[in-house]
């Protein structure tokens, strides 16, 4: 009798023989049977988008559908039904996501139907706040005005919600990403219940959203929510330290979100510091978060901090010449990234043999104890 592989627990799930949870617990127990799970040692972190080319066709006539089903309501849009164009296509995505994520399993369209599923609520929500009108009213009224974060925090609430509840029934890691986009219009919404100046940098977006030294408090809030972003993707992550359930990739998709709004704060923060400190800060920070990577085994903060430093390799290999000073820095850079990800697996271990025991130590992913 030939041995199961993990593709036949796949397709035991994706037929309904086995459960996600059933599935990951017989993996843990053969691997454990093996002596393999004791020194499992990840090379990547889990990520799927689509799984074949027939699931890029798939998603390319879902978008034919959709653009086709948009191009068939147009008139009663036109007639004043400004309602159907969303409801419609929410309800399509919810019927697609039946078939295609819970009967089929497919990767790629069913992405492709959660953003539909998202942006669908979101603008069916607005048109419910008459949001359009309000933004309008409140540039010309003040009390229009301060009326106006309760209805944007509204808006953003409905759809955070109604994406919950999509999770809920058809566990799409890729929600999550939709999801995050939703809380962080729910965290700029209460932002500005406390600033009513919070957008007033807006010819600025860079600095308005990153710089923490600023006069608006936008930078808060993206710090804030990169924060939530980064504990929710935590709580996944020890939920599933082995990470081979799909608990792994909904965490992926929020340190994806999570990775930027904190790195890019502050280390657009402190590099904006005049004098010697500002790099100095800025080489702190992303050598915290270099750390911080490496020990939660996610690649994603490492990434969103190659832009500063690459900043800071032109401030070390200053030259006479910036064209040489630019050559000079993308091949240090090149080079160092190049090392990172190929040696990761070696780096991460030693790391965690030399740090301390801390809490939850146990519950991040396995690393191999010798070299």
């Amino acid at each position: 009798m030939s041995q199961i592989s993990s593709n036949d627990i796949r397709a035991a799930v994706a037929s309904g023989i086995l459960s996600e949870a059933q599935a990951a617990k017989l993996e843990i127990l053969a691997e454990e049977r093996l002596g393999y799970r004791q020194h499992m040692v990840s090379e990547d972190e889990p990520f799927e988008l689509f799984r074949g080319f027939s699931e890029i066709f798939v998603t390319v006539g879902l978008v034919i559908l959709f653009s086709g089903l948009l191009a068939m309501l147009a008139p009663l849009y036109m007639l004043g039904s400004i309602t159907a164009l969303p409801v419609a296509a929410a309800c399509l995505a919810w019927l697609g996501a039946e078939y295609f994520t819970r009967r089929r399993r497919m990767a790629l369209p069913s992405s492709f139907l959660s953003i539909a599923f998202g942006v669908s609520i979101l603008i069916l929500s607005a048109l419910s706040q008459n949001l359009e009108g309000a933004v309008l009213s409140a540039a010309v009224f003040e009390p229009m005005r301060d009326a106006l974060p309760f209805r944007i925090l509204t808006v953003f609430g409905i759809a955070f919600g109604a994406m919950l509840l999509w999770y809920l029934r058809f566990r799409i890691p890729f929600a999550m990403l939709v999801i995050g986009l939703m809380g962080l219009g729910i965290v700029f919404s209460i932002a500005s219940f406390f600033d009513e100046r919070l957008l007033e940098n807006i010819s600025n977006p860079i600095k308005m959203l990153f710089d923490l030294g600023g006069s608006s408090n936008a930078a808060f809030a993206t710090l804030v929510f990169g924060a939530l972003a980064f504990i929710a993707g935590m709580v996944f992550d020890m939920r599933d330290p082995h990470r081979i359930s799909r608990l792994s990739r909904a965490a992926f998709w929020l340190h994806v979100l999570a990775a930027p709004a904190i790195v890019n704060t502050m280390a657009f923060t402190t590099w904006s510091m005049e004098g010697t400190a500002g790099p100095l800060l800025t080489a702190a920070t992303l050598l915290i978060f270099t750390l911080l990577a490496i020990v939660i085994d996610r690649r994603s903060f490492l990434t969103a901090g190659l832009i500063y430093f690459a900043f800071l390799l032109r401030s070390v290999l200053d030259t006479d010449s910036s064209a040489w000073n630019t050559v000079y820095t993308l091949l240090v850079l090149g080079a160092s990234v190049t090392l990172i990800g190929t040696f990761w697996t070696q780096v991460r271990a030693l790391l965690m043999r030399v740090l301390p025991n801390f809490p939850l130590k146990h519950r991040l992913p396995p690393y191999s104890e010798a070299l």
